[in-house]
């Protein structure tokens, strides 16, 4: 007779169960970002990364993530590459006894924009076509050419044209045409 021992790797034991050491809230999100983030987790599967749960909210997805690390990384990528508020908050979840230290589960939100890179926005009155954002929207003021940089708390009501820049678009809102 043969005894077979099956055995986990405590990286990978950790997947389907119900550890989490944080939560990712897209809220807004668009197919794109989810996709993105689901990448950027599946490349990182061999480092014992892994979402654990997806919860359905009311205006986004909650993703559990087995590393607090990675799972800042991956938000800072995410809110590089599609712009938003990013939100990073601490909570104190247990006292380790053996270790004498304090375990934290990081939540983090990231609120993402009605809009995306490539697309015409309406701020202030002014049509801008959005080239870059972060933490700053930059774009291109369609009616003079100027660049404009707008601090993503200061949006405010903004208008999104629902198609990215052609070049109907532009010469629809050039005062040159």
């Amino acid at each position: 007779p043969v005894l077979l021992s099956i055995t986990v790797c405590k990286a990978c034991g950790r997947e389907g169960g119900q550890y989490f050491e944080g939560v990712i809230q897209l809220r807004n999100p668009t197919d794109k970002a989810i996709q993105s983030l689901r990448e950027q987790v599946s490349s990182l599967r061999e480092r014992g990364v892994f979402i654990n749960n997806e919860v359905e909210q009311k205006n986004g997805i909650d993703f559990y993530m087995t590393s607090q690390k990675h799972l800042q990384t991956i938000a800072k990528r995410l809110h590089k590459e599609f712009g938003g508020n990013l939100k990073v908050a601490e909570q104190l979840f247990t006292h380790d006894k053996q270790r004498s230290r304090d375990l934290f589960r990081v939540n983090v939100l990231l609120t993402l924009f009605p809009f995306f890179k490539g697309s015409i926005i309406v701020h202030d009155g002014k049509p801008i076509h959005v080239t870059k954002m972060g933490k700053v929207i930059s774009g291109v003021n369609l009616l003079n050419g100027n660049k404009v940089s707008i601090d993503s708390k200061r949006l405010g009501d903004i208008r999104s044209e629902e198609r990215r820049v052609g070049k109907e678009c532009r010469s629809r809102w050039s005062p040159y045409h």
